[in-house]
């Protein structure tokens, strides 16, 4: 294969199967005859001093308009077991920043499973094999998608999952809007709710998820959700950094989910437990007025830079849709303050505060805690008038 590029224009070196050794970059190109300094090495090849690492899924290449590609093809991985026990089941039903998954079969225990081919070393595997187990353990709420196994071996790695047919948040709120739909209060009140429930379990456990957003919850039922790939984007993202100091020819990164992205970690900061609740008031403002808190109708400023910057604040959520309870708006906009300070400083205060429940103001008919004894707004005195209504509302109820 002969190179003939115009000026400016690159190859694009693209791992899309598993290699049978690490193969040097140099040596791959060269029998491409495309000169190195010509090869783009995108984010989803990692590269470890000079080397290709093995990436497990469809086959390499080098590419440019009208040329041949080196390598397998996709049906290279058909009916490949990984681990000597899962049965890979392609297509691929899935693809993100780190990896394709599959649907396999697990051998030992026939049952269907999701497997996730992540592109990560021994040490970033080994966390993630950590951060499984813990959150396999007993007590773990309905709301976390279960952890089955996580290993890899001299070609790949590999994260498995419960496999979830049902669609993510992504999909199900995409549906709603095709058809002019959006979510109840009560139906986004209990989503959040079974989000922080999860969140604050894996926080317990000392695992952060790093990478919260709709496209990693999955909709079970109308208000019944499942929170998935819990520290994975954390890891490998870390992962990913060390590669670029090791080798910057061409390598770009591509920030992965920015537009759920807490500011201190669009300004370079590892994510940490108050990030994940940063990330989930973004969450939890979408789904109760149907809009991202930091999207401005002009369209001129991209919402990453209105995250990260000091000034900007967004509206609250009762400006932009009526029926919204001041005890939950409180919440919201408190899990999206900038300061970290100012934010919740764990996810068990925000749990309880969201769960807790409310009594109305006899004088202005405001929402307030049932541990209030003085109205938010006019300042009445809730200590008779207000819990004995609602006193009578559990009576009625029981």
């Amino acid at each position: 294969m002969s190179s003939s590029l115009s000026n400016g224009e690159k190859h694009v070196l693209t791992v899309l199967a598993p290699l049978k050794k690490s193969i040097p970059i140099d040596e791959l190109v060269k029998k491409a005859q495309v000169p190195l300094d010509k090869v783009i090495i995108p984010l989803t090849t990692l590269v470890n001093q000079g080397y290709i690492s093995e990436i497990p899924v469809g086959f390499y290449k080098i590419t440019t308009e009208g040329r041949k590609a080196i390598g397998l093809s996709e049906n290279a991985i058909k009916g490949i077991t990984i681990g000597k026990r899962y049965k890979l089941m392609p297509p691929p039903v899935g693809q993100g920043q780190y990896g394709k998954v599959y649907r396999a079969k697990d051998k030992k225990l026939e049952r269907i499973v999701a497997v996730k081919l992540l592109h990560a070393g021994l040490k970033e595997f080994e966390q993630l094999k950590k951060e499984g187990r813990a959150l396999a353990r007993a007590g773990k709420p309905d709301s976390i998608v279960v952890v089955h196994d996580v290993g890899r071996d001299k070609r790949r790695g590999w994260l498995v999952t419960e496999f979830m047919e049902d669609p993510t948040l992504h999909k199900f709120l995409s549906k709603m809007i095709d058809e002019g739909k959006w979510l109840s209060f009560d139906e986004a009140r209990l989503m959040i709710e079974q989000c922080l429930e999860a969140i604050q379990f894996a926080h317990s456990q000392g695992v952060v998820h790093g990478d919260i957003k709709p496209a990693n919850i999955f909709v079970i039922k109308t208000s019944k959700i499942k929170l998935g790939d819990f520290g994975v984007a954390r890891i490998l993202g870390e992962m990913k950094k060390m590669v670029k100091k090791r080798y910057p020819i061409g390598y770009k990164r591509r920030l992965g989910s920015s537009t759920f992205a807490a500011p201190e970690v669009l300004k370079g900061q590892p994510p940490h437990y108050q990030s994940d609740l940063f990330s989930v008031g973004i969450l939890a403002y979408i789904l109760i007025t149907g809009q991202h808190p930091f999207w401005h109708r002009s369209g001129l400023i991209p919402i990453p830079e209105l995250i990260k910057s000091e000034t900007y604040k967004p509206r609250k959520p009762t400006e932009l849709k009526e029926g919204i309870p001041k005890k939950y708006e409180d919440i919201v906009m408190r899990l999206l303050e900038k300061d970290v300070k100012k934010r919740y400083q764990n996810a068990d205060i925000a749990l309880n505060e969201w769960r807790e429940k409310t009594i109305q103001c006899p004088k202005c008919n405001t929402e307030n805690t049932s541990s209030s004894r003085y109205c938010s707004h006019c300042g009445h005195s809730l200590c008779n008038d207000a819990k004995e209504n609602l006193r009578k509302i559990e009576r009625k109820k029981s």
